[in-house]
């Protein structure tokens, strides 16, 4: 029986801007971001286990998923380089940051602004640094028929959508 193909699909809401966009996107918005995973591998065939039937059980997706929401639903995600950030930390009298992946956290009066740093928050972009933290917390084995991490999709709008695919 050749390879399936299995995704899990969450949705979050967050702000953004590209400041050096030429278009509408340099000023401060948000999406409804609907975010996929997609796993292959062999469907297990064992009486008795609790993964019969399956590649592998959804929470295992649901949970690279969850922590993409923790980060990143309800908060304003920003470039490093973008203006904006200093004044509104120095505006809204932030503590310090908080270590983040790729960038800084801060919790300001406006709520949460996360800071990456080298990283405009594209949703090509996102899709590489939201893949990168759903592969590390997958960990797949690399053992022949393990499950394995395909990819994932983002979409900023509903006719807007960046895949990264990982091998």
């Amino acid at each position: 029986m050749p390879p399936k193909i299995i995704e899990r699909t969450c949705t979050i809401e967050m702000g953004h801007r590209l400041p050096d966009h030429k278009g509408k996107c340099r000023n401060i918005h948000g999406h409804s971001w609907k975010i996929t995973l997609a796993v292959s591998g062999f469907v297990r065939h064992e009486l008795g286990h609790p993964e019969d039937g399956m590649i592998v059980d959804y929470d295992v997706i649901k949970a690279a998923l969850k922590r993409i929401d923790e980060l990143f639903d309800h908060t304003l995600t920003l470039c490093d380089h973008d203006p904006l950030v200093n004044s509104l930390i120095k505006e809204s009298n932030a503590p310090g940051p908080q270590s983040f992946p790729w960038g800084l956290r801060y919790t300001t009066c406006y709520g949460v602004i996360n800071v990456l740093v080298g990283w405009p928050p594209t949703s090509e972009n996102l899709a590489y640094l939201w893949g990168e933290l759903a592969k590390d917390i997958l960990n797949f084995s690399s053992a022949k028929g393990s499950p394995v991490f395909e990819g994932i999709s983002v979409k900023e709008t509903e006719n807007s959508e960046a895949f990264c695919a990982w091998e």
